[in-house]
C-alpha cells in the first residue's frame, strides 16, 4: 500500500466530505489543495486558521515598524500558527518573508547558518551579518521556536536590527530574548467561543445541544490550547463525545490527583492530551510515532522503517502514518510526489519520552544515526560524491544528522556516528564548515570504543578541518596521534590522509620541499590505491607548494594535470578548487587572458556549491588581472569583494587589497590591512612572508626609506631561508628593491 492509499483509506474511513464531489466530469480537490488559499509560499500549516481575532491585527500593526517583535507563551499556545498567519498576510502585501526554523537547531553558534541557508546568502560562519543585512534589510524575518537558543538569537537579531534598520524581525520563543527595542506579546490560550468554533472544525462535527456541554469539558481539559484542543479533536474519530470528555476528565484527574489549583498546569494538560491520543492508537501506529520521535527538522517516510526496531512493512507504516496525520501527531507536506512528515517539538518530545519508558531510546538513536550515514553515503553514490546534486541532497537532512552527531558521544551510536563524521568530510569541505566539522570530533572520540581504523581516520579529517582554520599545532598533532593507529609501511586511504594533511600543514608553515616530498608520495599511494579523487587532491596541493617556492610553470602542469583528473571524473567541486588554482599560477606567469577563462569556470562550478572561499579566490585573480592593466579601481572593487567573501578569515586578500590601496595612496587603511595580517601569521608563515613585500612598498610610500630597505633587507633573507618565491610578492619586493636603487644612484 502506498502513502497516498493509505491516506484514502483514512479518508474514506472518516467519512471525507471532498469524496462525495467525486462524480464523472468532475475534477476531486485533494486536502491540501482544498485548504491552500493564501497567495504566500509561507511553510507553515495548511488547515484554517481560527479564533485570534484580536492578536492578528495587533501583531500586524507592530510588524509595521521595525522593532523585534517576539511572540512569547507555553507550548502549545499557538505562538507558531499565529506567527505564520501574520508573515502570510505581510506577504500577500508584497514585502519579503523569510522564515527560519530552529526547532532542529541545537548549537547556538549555527544560528546564523540557519537564517543564511533560509535566506539564500552564501556566508562564512561567523560571518553572516553583514550579507544578512544587505539581504533582508526591509524584508520580515521570521525566527520560530527560539527559546532553546534564545541568547543567541538575541545577539543576532541586535546585530541585524543595527545593521539593517528597515528589516522586522517577528520570533517566537516560550521567553522574551531581552535584545534592544524588543516587543513582546503574551499569546494566551484561545477563548472559549474561538475553542469550540476549532474543536469542531477539526473533529468535523456541527455543534448542537447534544454535543455542546462534551465539547466544552473537553477543551476546558487542555486548557483551551490550540493544540491540545486539535489533538482532542483527532480522537473522536474513534470515541464518541461523551466517551472522550469522560476519558479525557478522567485521565487529567489521574494526572493531577483530582484537583486544580488556579493557575491551568498547561504542560499537564498537553501531556493528558498526548497520553490520550497515544493510548488509543493500536500498537503498531505506537510503535511508528516513538520511533519517528528520533528525527529532527521531519522525515521522508520511507526513512521510518529504519528506525524501527521491527520490520513492519511498508504498509503497515503507511497505514500508521496516515493515520498519525489523521490525528494531529503529524503534519504532512506534499509537493508532486514528495512527501515530508513533520512533528511538533511537543510531540516529538513525548514520542522520545515514550522511547525511554519502553527501554528503546539509546537504541533508536542508533538506527537513526545508521539511517543518517546510509542517507550521506547514498547521496554520494547517486549524484557524485563532488557534485552540487550531492550536495544538496545531503544537506537536505542537515537537522538530523547533527541531531545523531550530537546525541552520539558515550552511547552505543558513538561509533557509528564517527563514521557519519568521516562521510561528511567532502559535504563539510564543499560548504567551508571547518569549524563546525571540527567541534563534532572531541566529543565523538573521547571515551568511545572506536576501531583503530576509523579512529585515525577520524583524526587525520579533524586535523584536515583544524588545518584549515589555522589551528596548525593542533592538526599537527591529530596526525601524530593518528600515525600511532597505522602500520609505518600503510600506504591505504588512511596513510593518504595523514600524509595529504601533514603536507599541506608543510606549506603553511613555509617548509615547500619538504611538502612537495610528501605530497607527492601521498599522490602516489592515491594512484596505486585507484583513488583519483584523493590522488588529484595531493596533486593540487603539491602545485601549491611549487606555486609559493616559486616554480609557477611547474605548478601550472600539476594544476592542469589534477583537473584533468576532477574532469574525467565529474568531481565538480574539485574543478572549483583547481580551476581557481590553476588561474592564480597562470596570473604567476603573465598568461592573464586564460587566468581569466579559468577564473570564470571555477566560478561557474563554486557558485553550485556556494564556496565563499573559492569564489574569493578568483576574485583575487581578477584583481591581479585588473591591477597588471593599470585598473587600480577595477582591482580595488574585485579585491574588497573578496575579502568580503572571506568574512573574518585572514589571508592574502587582506594583503592584495593592502598593495592595491598603496598604489592609490590610501595609506591608513593598507597599514591597518597588513597589521591584521602580521598580527595574526606566525613568524616564517606563508601569509606572513606574503606580507613582507608590501609591508616594504607602504614604508616606501610614506617616504620612510630607511625602514623600507631595512624591510627589503629582512624580507630578502626570509624568503631565501624559507624558499618563498611566489612570484606575485617576489615582483613587488623586486619593485621596492629597484626604486631604492634608483633612488641611491640619483644621491636623492
Amino acid at each position: 500500500m502506498t502513502p497516498e492509499t493509505a491516506t484514502l483509506e483514512q479518508r474514506m474511513l472518516r467519512h471525507d466530505p471532498l469524496l462525495r464531489l467525486a462524480l464523472p466530469g468532475r475534477t476531486v480537490p485533494s486536502p491540501v489543495d482544498a485548504e491552500t488559499s493564501t497567495a504566500a509560499d509561507i511553510p507553515g500549516p495548511l488547515t484554517s486558521f481560527l479564533g485570534r481575532d484580536r492578536e492578528l491585527p495587533e501583531l500586524l500593526r507592530q510588524l509595521a515598524d521595525s522593532a523585534p517583535v517576539t511572540l512569547t507563551g507555553g507550548p502549545g499556545c499557538g505562538k507558531s500558527r499565529l506567527a505564520v498567519e501574520a508573515a502570510r498576510v505581510v506577504a500577500r502585501g508584497g514585502r519579503r518573508v523569510v522564515t527560519v526554523q530552529l526547532a532542529a537547531v541545537r548549537q547556538g553558534d549555527l544560528v546564523g547558518q540557519a537564517i543564511a541557508e533560509a535566506a539564500g546568502v552564501d556566508a562564512a560562519p561567523g560571518d553572516e551579518i553583514p550579507l544578512l543585512a544587505a539581504e533582508l534589510n526591509g524584508a520580515l524575518l521570521l525566527i520560530d521556536n527560539a527559546e532553546h537558543l534564545a541568547d543567541d538569537v538575541a545577539a543576532i537579531v541586535a546585530a541585524l536590527s543595527a545593521a539593517a534598520p528597515a528589516l522586522t524581525p517577528l520570533i517566537t520563543s516560550q521567553r522574551p530574548l531581552g535584545c534592544p527595542r524588543e516587543v513582546v506579546q503574551l499569546v494566551h490560550p484561545l477563548d472559549r467561543r474561538a475553542s469550540l468554533t476549532l474543536f469542531a472544525d477539526r473533529a468535523r462535527i456541527t455543534l448542537d445541544e447534544s454535543v455542546q456541554a462534551d465539547a466544552v469539558a473537553i477543551c476546558a481539559a487542555v486548557d483551551w490550547l490550540p493544540l491540545g484542543i486539535e489533538l482532542a479533536a483527532g480522537l473522536t474519530r474513534t470515541l464518541s463525545m461523551s466517551q472522550l470528555a469522560k476519558r479525557i476528565v478522567d485521565t487529567l484527574r489521574l494526572l493531577v490527583g483530582g484537583t486544580r489549583d488556579g493557575v491551568s498546569d498547561r504542560h499537564t494538560s498537553l501531556r493528558m492530551a498526548l497520553d490520550c491520543s497515544y493510548q488509543i492508537l493500536d500498537p503498531t501506529t505506537q510503535s511508528v510515532l516513538r520511533g519517528i520521535g528520533v528525527f529532527a527538522g521531519g522525515f521522508p517516510p520511507a526513512a521510518v522503517a529504519a528506525v524501527l526496531p521491527a520490520d513492519l512493512g511498508q504498509d503497515r507504516i503507511a497505514t500508521a502514518l496516515a493515520e498519525l496525520e489523521h490525528r494531529n501527531l503529524i503534519a504532512v507536506q506534499t509537493d508532486g510526489t514528495y512527501r515530508r512528515c513533520l512533528l511538533l517539538e511537543t510531540v516529538r518530545g513525548y514520542a522520545q519520552s515514550q522511547l525511554t519508558a519502553e527501554g528503546e531510546l539509546s537504541a533508536a538513536r542508533a538506527r537513526h544515526a545508521q539511517w543518517c550515514l546510509e542517507h550521506v553515503r547514498s547521496a554520494g553514490e547517486t549524484h557524485g560524491d563532488g557534485s552540487a546534486e550531492g550536495a544538496a541532497a545531503v544537506f537536505a537532512e542537515w537537522p538530523n544528522i547533527a541531531e545523531a552527531l550530537d546525541r552520539a558521544p558515550g552511547t552505543p551510536a558513538a561509533a557509528t556516528a564517527v563514521q557519519l563524521a568521516i562521510a561528511m568530510h567532502r559535504p563539510w569541505l564543499m560548504r567551508s564548515w571547518y569549524a563546525q566539522a571540527g567541534h563534532y570530533y572531541a566529543p565523538l572520540l573521547t571515551g568511545a570504543d572506536i576501531p583503530a581504523t576509523d579512529r585515525a581516520e577520524a583524526l587525520s579529517r579533524w586535523a584536515f578541518h583544524w588545518m584549515m582554520i589555522g589551528k596548525l599545532d593542533e592538526a599537527a598533532d591529530l596526525l601524530d596521534e593518528a600515525a600511532t593507529l597505522i602500520d609505518p609501511s600503510d600506504s591505504g586511504l588512511v596513510a593518504i590522509s595523514v600524509y595529504y594533511c601533514r603536507g599541506c600543514i608543510d606549506i603553511e608553515r613555509a617548509r615547500y620541499r619538504h611538502a612537495i616530498r610528501t605530497l607527492l608520495t601521498a599522490a602516489e599511494y592515491a594512484r596505486r590505491a585507484g583513488n583519483l579523487q584523493r590522488e588529484s587532491a595531493c596533486i593540487d596541493a603539491c602545485a601549491s607548494a611549487q606555486l609559493f617556492a616559486g616554480d609557477a610553470r611547474s605548478a601550472a602542469e600539476n594544476y592542469r594535470r589534477a583537473a584533468d583528473i576532477d574532469r574525467a571524473e565529474g568531481d565538480e567541486h574539485g574543478l572549483a578548487r583547481g580551476l581557481s588554482n590553476l588561474a592564480k599560477a597562470l596570473l604567476g606567469v603573465g598568461q592573464m587572458a586564460e587566468a581569466a577563462a579559468c577564473a570564470a569556470e571555477s566560478d561557474d562550478y563554486a557558485k553550485r556549491f556556494d564556496d565563499s572561499h573559492i569564489l574569493a579566490l578568483t576574485e583575487q585573480v581578477r584583481a591581479g588581472i585588473a591591477a597588471a592593466a593599470g585598473d587600480l579601481d577595477a582591482a580595488e572593487v574585485h579585491c574588497r569583494t573578496a575579502l568580503s567573501l572571506m568574512g573574518e578569515e585572514i589571508g592574502t586578500a587582506d594583503i592584495d587589497l593592502a598593495d592595491v590601496l598603496i598604489e592609490r595612496g590610501v595609506l591608513d587603511e593598507a597599514r591597518d590591512l597588513l597589521d591584521r595580517v602580521l598580527d595574526d601569521s606566525a613568524h616564517g608563515q606563508t601569509t606572513w612572508l606574503a606580507a613582507l613585500p608590501v609591508a616594504a612598498a607602504l614604508a616606501w610610500a610614506e617616504g620612510d626609506f630607511t625602514a623600507a630597505a631595512t624591510l627589503v633587507d629582512e624580507t630578502t633573507a626570509a624568503h631565501a631561508a624559507s624558499g618563498f618565491g611566489w612570484p606575485r610578492y617576489v615582483s613587488r619586493l623586486d619593485t621596492v628593491r629597484r626604486r631604492l636603487a634608483d633612488r641611491q644612484t640619483s644621491g636623492q
